[in-house]
C-alpha cells in the first residue's frame, strides 16, 4: 500500500479507501468480513460521511479492537441514528446527538479527524459558526476527544474559508472540485493547506 504524510498531523494515510454506504447492504457478517480486509491489504483511513447509520456498528464490530491502527473520520453535521438515513444539519443539539451516537456505535472514544461537514454555500457557514457547531468542534479538540480538525466542501470559495482557521485549526481538507477548479484551487492546496484531497467532480480528469 502506498502511504501519504499529512504534515500537519504526521499521519500516514493509505491513498486507497473503502466506500461505505453499500456495506449494510452485504449484511453485518460480510461487511465486517470487508473491513477487515481492507485493513489487511493497508487502507487505514476511513471517511464515515455515508448514506446508511447501518454502517456504523459494522465498523465498531469489525475494527474496534485494533482502533489504534486506523484513522476515523467524522463529519459533524453529518446527522445519523439507529434506523435512520443520513440527513445534513448545523443545528448543534442535533450534532452532539449524533456525534455521541457515532462514538457509541464505534466502539471509541476518540476521533481522528472531525470534519466541518460539507460547507457549500455561504449561508451553511454562517450557521454552522453562528449555532456553535465549530465552538464544540474546536472544544472536544481541546478536550482530545478530536485529534484534528478539517472541512469539507465542493465549492471553492468556501473552501478559501479554510485559510482563517489555518493557523489554529484546520489540519485537512476535502474539497470536491472539476479538474478546472482544482487546477485554480492548486496554489491554496499546497500553500495553505498542507493536506488536502480533491475528488473531481463527474466529467473532471483525473
Amino acid at each position: 500500500m502506498e502511504y501519504r504524510v499529512n504534515r500537519r498531523t504526521g499521519d500516514r494515510i493509505s491513498v486507497l479507501g473503502v466506500g461505505t454506504s453499500g456495506l449494510p447492504a452485504a449484511g453485518a457478517k460480510e461487511g465486517a468480513a470487508t473491513l477487515e480486509m481492507a485493513l489487511e491489504q493497508g487502507i487505514n483511513y476511513f471517511d464515515l460521511a455515508t448514506a446508511d447509520s447501518a454502517c456504523f456498528p459494522i465498523f465498531g464490530a469489525a475494527l474496534a479492537g485494533v482502533r489504534r491502527q486506523v484513522l476515523y473520520q467524522v463529519h459533524f453535521g453529518a446527522n445519523y441514528a439507529a434506523g435512520k438515513p443520513y440527513s445534513w444539519t448545523t443545528d448543534l443539539e442535533t450534532v452532539k446527538r449524533s456525534v455521541a451516537w457515532q462514538l457509541e456505535q464505534l466502539r471509541t472514544d476518540y476521533i481522528d479527524y472531525g470534519f466541518i461537514h460539507c460547507m457549500d454555500e455561504s449561508g451553511d457557514w454562517r450557521r454552522y459558526v453562528d449555532n456553535g457547531v465549530l465552538q464544540y468542534l474546536e472544544a472536544l479538540k481541546a478536550q482530545g476527544v478530536v485529534r484534528h480538525i478539517g472541512l469539507s466542501t465542493h465549492t471553492p470559495a468556501l473552501a478559501r474559508e479554510g485559510q482563517k482557521l489555518q493557523s489554529t485549526c484546520l489540519d485537512a481538507l476535502f474539497a470536491g472540485l472539476t479538474q478546472s477548479e482544482a487546477e485554480r484551487f492548486q496554489e491554496l492546496l499546497e500553500k495553505v493547506l498542507t493536506s488536502a484531497e480533491v475528488r473531481l467532480k463527474e466529467g473532471g480528469n483525473t
